[in-house]
Formats: C-alpha cells, structure tokens, sequence
C-alpha cells in the first residue's frame, strides 16, 4: 500500500481529492472535530536530530499507553528497541522524518517515517485517542504528512509498509 506522490503532482491534484468521498469526509470531520475543541490543525516536521529524539519519545509515551492498554507490552517497553533507534536518528538525521500533529496545544499524533531514494516509508506511529473518541487521530495525522510529503518535491511516495489494514487501504 502506497500513495505515488509523483502521480498526484503530475495530475495536479491534492492528496484529498484522491481519497474517495468516504475518506474526504472523516478526513474534514475529523479535522473540524479537534479543531472545535483544542483549536487549528498544525503539523511540525522534526528540524533537527535533537528535535527528532524528543518526538521519538512523545511517540513512544503514546504507542505505549495505546498497547498497555490493551493489555500487551508495546515495542517501546524494551530499552534495546528504543536506545536502537535514537542512535539511529543521531546517526542518520537526513534519513528520518519525524512528524507531529497538533489541535491548538493538544497533540494529535505522531508518525515516525524513514526517507530512502526519495519515498517516506511510514514506520511507526502514536496517536492521543482521548482527546475525541469517536474520532481518527491516526487518518488525520497521515493526511497532514503525505500533504506535506506532496509538497516536497525529493519525495516521489510515501509507503505504508507490510500489513493489509483498513487505513492502509483507504
């Protein structure tokens, strides 16, 4: 599953008109649904491999509550995985990207992506599920990420990576 950014560019098109209506829908409800309650939609894009490690840490502090709560332990639970990848960001700032949505001063959600030979590759992911509980963090804050992967010119895709789910395909 991906989305061929090259394509859209080529058709001029933006990565909401090539949603089907469902997906355009619950992308402006969702969208209207935090902003009514915490304020306007922002994305922030890592700027340094500083900035990068601290999202990599809100991230993880998110994707934890989410699997704790279910009852597994979460991939962030092991201080191997998570002291890997902050050599990895130090040692490679060029190659990851790190995204951060945000309602007014309330976080959305985070995706932690890995740029290589000009297509994102979404890796993964937490989003805060209570700030609105009949909404999408996840499909909003991957709206705001492939729209501003649209909007770089280097980027050619952005990839989902292995799994068949739902959001994947939509």
């Amino acid at each position: 599953r991906h989305v061929d950014l090259s394509r859209l560019r080529e058709e001029r098109r933006d990565y909401l008109s090539a949603l089907s209506a469902k997906n355009r829908y619950h992308v402006r409800r969702t969208k209207r649904a935090y902003e009514e309650l915490a304020g306007p939609c922002t994305l922030r894009v890592a700027k340094t491999s500083e900035e990068a490690t601290r999202m990599l840490h809100e991230m993880a502090e998110l994707h934890q509550a989410r699997w704790e709560g279910r009852g597994h332990a979460g991939c962030f639970s092991s201080s191997k995985f998570t002291s890997f990848h902050e050599r990895l960001i130090a040692r490679y700032p060029d190659r990851v990207l790190f995204f951060r949505l945000q309602a007014g001063p309330e976080v959305v959600g985070l995706l932690y992506c890995f740029l290589h030979r000009g297509w994102v590759y979404h890796y993964q992911s937490g989003f805060q599920y209570g700030l609105d509980e009949r909404r999408s963090p996840g499909l909003l804050t991957l709206f705001y990420a492939i729209s501003y992967c649209l909007e770089r010119e280097d980027v050619a895709g952005f990839d989902f990576m292995a799994g068949d789910t739902e959001y994947k395909r939509a």
